[in-house]
């Protein structure tokens, strides 16, 4: 039997139009974020093909994770492929650049008031942002923990084994 996918949701719709959503899914490469924006005024209705996907490999999991319990993160440098800095006001960044299609792709999270956090993604002309709750937070800690373990052991399979004779 094959470990099922995981997947959290978050959609935060406006009345007025202009809201987003996420998904965060796991596999045995990382956890893909795919974001949509919202159709017009319509509460339940989100652009998924006009929306973004990023891939969030372990690193970035595990800088995450750190900056959701509050823990050092780590400094931008050029030697690092993937900088990662928080600034003075609290945020997190994370950049990760595409030689081949000529992008760079920036993950920014910061705390929002005491309702959670922001999770944002701008590529080239592209933003598309969330806010996580405090309960989503929690979720995610699992969620991202459960992708770095699969892509850990992305051979692992679990079998079903018929009980010994006695």
């Amino acid at each position: 039997m094959k470990i099922q996918t995981n997947q959290h949701g978050i959609y935060n719709p406006r009345k007025a139009g202009g809201g987003c959503a996420a998904v965060f899914q796991n596999d045995n490469k990382g956890c893909f974020v795919k974001f949509g924006k919202q159709v017009g005024s319509e509460m339940h209705k989100f652009d998924w093909k006009a929306g973004c996907a990023i891939k969030l490999g372990i690193t970035d999991l595990g800088v995450i994770l750190a900056f959701f319990s509050d823990k050092p993160v780590g400094v931008e440098s050029k030697e690092n492929k993937i900088p990662k800095s928080v600034s003075e006001n609290g945020e997190l960044a994370i950049f990760h650049k595409n030689e081949k299609a000529g992008t760079t792709t920036s993950i920014v999270l910061k705390p929002y008031e005491k309702r959670g956090i922001t999770f944002g993604v701008y590529r080239g002309e592209g933003k598309f942002g969330v806010l996580l709750s405090h309960g989503d937070i929690e979720i995610l800690k699992v969620l991202f923990a459960d992708a770095i373990m699969r892509v850990t052991y992305a051979e692992f399979e679990v079998k079903d084994k018929e009980p010994a004779d006695a």
